[in-house]
């Protein structure tokens, strides 16, 4: 960061020249550089000591935030059961299956570009964009292409505009319709942005980081508060820059893992987490206490993302049921075609207006189509953008995570 004079500042001294602030930032950072570890056999052990087996665990969670977004879509829109707060729930269930995804791409994404700084001295921008791209396009566009080819012949109601505004990344402007089965793409549009931003301002942001995301982070979350007293001029921007707060909490959990280290192994850490995650749900998703619509998104942006981040750590930590529950294997496979699952269960959770004929769309069928996108196409492309980012950049493979990519 540099001040009005040139000067270089950082976090860890007020202003200084830029040799002595890159020494003592570099020492500043010292305690989470000592965070990454190695085995005796030199095999990545993970972050703050954690293996790459329990990130690659979160891949239960990623199979309970898929499970809120099916429940919500098929109460809401395919089955319509319910009156309105049944209703209002598990829109609310779906919206937090997307916050909890946030939350673990911008821990997991922080955590390997980490990784990669401390095992080859910086993160390479152009293989970090090769394997985002690789990870998430292949899929994302097989699924615009088909759904373009259902709706050509009129088997359901999708407008072609939708599809090019989602094939833009532009679903999460507010207020732009891109039709129901394009529609979910708003969350994979957030991601996106973040994935453009994210390797710049890690690479620029050396010994200060921890300042810069919490800043972030704080004026993502105060956004939908100052929309409150703002009206129709900013309430739109305001809303959009407050969907990247469950991001930013990610990355704020890979960042402050070092400090958070000594209170998971609490035996109570684990009942604080599923408390306050829980409390945020009651007082959000059920409105005990009957706040307006606008109110409770303020408060569920300072609420949820650090519950659920807390909540997916100290799970991961944790040797209970709930941890082995998460670790079982038809849970973790859900969660590892979670992605292509997202994608594809929008065909099939409509409201039966949005089809010619509903019958041929059975929610069921979205389980083989996330499949068969899994393992025929995300994962083949995974492998590939992983060799070409090898070749490009001239190092070894980047920590492996069955869901990263």
């Amino acid at each position: 960061m540099s001040s009005p004079d040139g000067m270089t500042c950082c976090s860890c001294c007020s202003c200084c020249t830029p040799p002595m602030c890159l020494g003592v930032c570099a020492a500043a950072d010292s305690t989470i550089m000592r965070a990454f570890v190695r085995s005796t056999a030199g095999k990545w052990t993970g972050f703050g000591g954690v293996s790459m087996k329990r990130i690659a665990a979160l891949d239960g969670w990623r199979a309970i935030s898929i499970a809120l977004v099916l429940i919500g879509h098929l109460v809401n829109y395919r089955w319509g059961i319910g009156g309105p707060k049944v209703a209002s729930f598990a829109a609310y269930n779906a919206q937090l299956g997307v916050k909890v995804f946030f939350v673990i791409s911008g821990y997991l994404i922080t955590t390997l570009s980490l990784k990669e700084e401390i095992s080859t001295g910086g993160l390479h921008v152009g293989g970090f964009y090769l394997r985002r791209a690789f990870r998430i396009l292949p899929a994302f566009f097989v699924y615009l292409l088909a759904v373009a080819a259902i709706a050509l012949p009129g088997w359901i109601d999708q407008s072609s505009i939708g599809i090019q505004r989602a094939a833009e990344f532009s679903c999460d402007i507010p207020g732009r319709d891109c039709g129901w089965f394009a529609n979910h793409t708003w969350s994979l549009a957030y991601e996106q942005q973040f994935y453009l931003l994210f390797p710049l301002i890690f690479m620029a942001t050396l010994g200060t980081r921890l300042r810069w995301v919490l800043a972030v982070h704080l004026l993502v979350v105060a956004a939908p508060f100052v929309a409150l007293f703002t009206g129709d001029v900013w309430h739109d921007a305001l809303a959009f820059s407050a969907g990247f707060s469950s991001i930013t909490m990610g990355v704020l959990l890979a960042l402050l893992v070092p400090r958070l280290r000594h209170w998971v192994g609490r035996p109570d850490a684990l009942a604080v987490a599923l408390g306050a995650f829980a409390g945020s749900v009651l007082v959000v998703g059920l409105n005990l206490l009957h706040l307006s619509y606008a109110v409770r998104t303020a408060v569920d942006g300072v609420l949820l993302p650090p519950a659920v981040a807390w909540l997916i750590y100290t799970s991961v930590h944790s040797d209970g049921v709930f941890t082995r529950l998460l670790d079982a294997r038809p849970v973790r496979y859900i969660g590892a075609i979670s992605y292509s699952l997202y994608l594809w269960q929008q065909l099939f959770t409509g409201p039966a207006a949005r089809y010619a004929d509903v019958t041929w769309f059975v929610p069921l069928l979205a389980l083989p189509a996330a499949a068969l996108s899994y393992h025929f196409i995300e994962q083949p492309f995974i492998r590939w953008g992983r060799a070409l980012s090898h070749r490009v950049t001239g190092r070894g493979a980047v920590a492996r995570s069955p869901s990263a990519g």
